[in-house]
C-alpha cells in the first residue's frame, strides 16, 4: 500500500525506525545505513530515523544524505540506544503509524520481512525480531557465541521469545504505549535492557506478545571487521554481562528456573570492567558446561 510523506503514515502496512550516529562517513556503519535507508523507499514503506550525529559547520551531513535516500530525519533529542528508538517510536504513532519495527540501520534486509512482520504485528502488540539458524551462523563467532547462550537463558527465566538478543522489535500502538513509558532518558537505562523490559511489560499488561525467526543475514563487511576483534568481543562480553546482571536479579525469573539464573549469576560474579576478554570466554566455558545438564546446547 502507498504511503504519503511528509510525516503522515496512517497508509503505511509497516514504519520502519531506526537510531544514528555518525562521526565519519567513510563508517561501513554509515554506507549500511544509507543502502538501508534505499532499500525501505524501494519497498515504498516509510523509514524513520532519530539522528543524534554531531552537526558540522557545513550542516548535518548524515541527515543530508539520509534525506536524500527517501527517510524521514527528526533530530535526537537525547542521544541513546533506548531514548532514539523510544523517540522514533512515538513519532510515528504520532504521526499515524499502526505498525512499526524498530531495528539497527545497519539491518539492510529488515524491510524485505515487511509483510511477515505486518502479519505478526495483526496478533501481537510487542514481536521479537529474531534470526534463523543461517542468519545466526553470519554473526560473528563471539556475538554468536553469547547471544545464544543469553537468549536461551532468557526463555527459560523470562519465557521471552527465541533470540531475544536480536535488536529488532516490532510494536503496535499499543506495544508502542508500554515502550513509551521505560525509563529511556535515565542513563543507567539507556541501554539494551529496553529490548526485555518491554515485552515483559506488555505481557503483564494483557497484551500478546510473539516472535518472528527470519533471515536477516548480518553483513559479511561487518562480520570480517569484528571477527577476531578484541574490541568488538569485548563489547559482546559487556553486553552479556550487563543484560543478564539486570534480567537473571528481577524478581518476576520463574521459579522453576531459579537454579539456571543462579548458576549464571554465579559464573559471571567475578568478571568486572578490569577483566580481560580471556577471562570471559573461560567463564562462558564454565558455564556452558553447567548449563548444559539443564538442556542447554542439546
Amino acid at each position: 500500500m502507498a504511503y504519503s510523506k511528509n510525516g503522515e503514515y496512517s497508509g503505511a502496512d509497516l514504519v520502519g525506525v531506526v537510531s544514528t550516529f555518525y562521526t565519519n562517513p567513510e563508517d561501513i556503519r554509515f554506507q549500511l545505513a544509507l543502502e538501508n535507508a534505499e532499500r525501505w523507499q524501494a519497498a515504498n514503506l516509510p523509514l524513520v530515523i532519530v539522528d543524534g550525529s554531531p552537526v558540522q559547520e557545513t550542516g548535518n551531513w548524515v541527515e543530508k544524505a539520509l534525506t536524500e535516500r527517501g527517510a524521514d530525519v527528526i533530530r535526537a533529542e537525547v542521544n541513546g540506544i533506548a531514548s532514539q528508538r523510544q523517540q522514533g517510536i512515538n513519532y510515528a504513532v504520532s504521526n499515524g503509524a499502526e505498525k512499526m519495527v524498530g531495528h539497527e540501520p545497519e539491518k539492510i534486509e529488515m524491510s524485505r520481512f515487511s509483510d511477515a512482520i505486518s502479519d505478526a504485528l495483526s496478533e501481537h502488540a510487542v514481536l521479537v525480531i529474531g534470526r534463523t539458524a543461517a542468519a545466526k551462523l553470519s554473526l560473528p563467532s563471539v556475538q554468536r557465541r553469547t547471544e545464544q547462550l543469553a537468549g536461551w537463558t532468557l526463555e527459560q527465566t523470562h519465557h521471552l521469545p527465541p533470540d531475544a538478543l536480536s535488536g529488532g522489535r516490532g510494536f503496535t500502538v499499543a506495544g508502542a504505549e508500554v515502550l513509551s513509558r521505560y525509563p529511556a532518558t535515565d542513563p543507567a537505562f539507556n541501554n539494551w535492557i529496553y529490548l526485555y523490559t518491554t515485552p515483559l511489560e506488555a505481557r503483564k499488561a494483557g497484551l500478546s506478545i510473539g516472535g518472528l525467526g527470519v533471515d536477516l543475514i548480518h553483513s559479511p563487511i561487518m562480520t570480517e571487521e569484528e571477527q577476531g576483534n578484541p574490541i568488538f568481543d569485548r563489547k559482546r562480553y559487556d553486553q552479556f554481562k550487563l543484560q543478564l546482571d539486570y534480567m537473571l536479579a528481577r524478581a518476576d525469573v520463574d521459579p522453576a528456573a531459579q537454579p539456571i539464573a543462579c548458576a549464571v549469576l554465579e559464573a559471571m560474579t567475578g568478571l568486572t570492567k578490569e577483566s580481560s576478554n580471556a577471562e570471559f570466554e573461560a567463564q562462558l566455558d564454565l558455564l556452558e558446561a553447567r548449563l548444559s545438564v539443564f538442556g542447554y546446547g542439546h
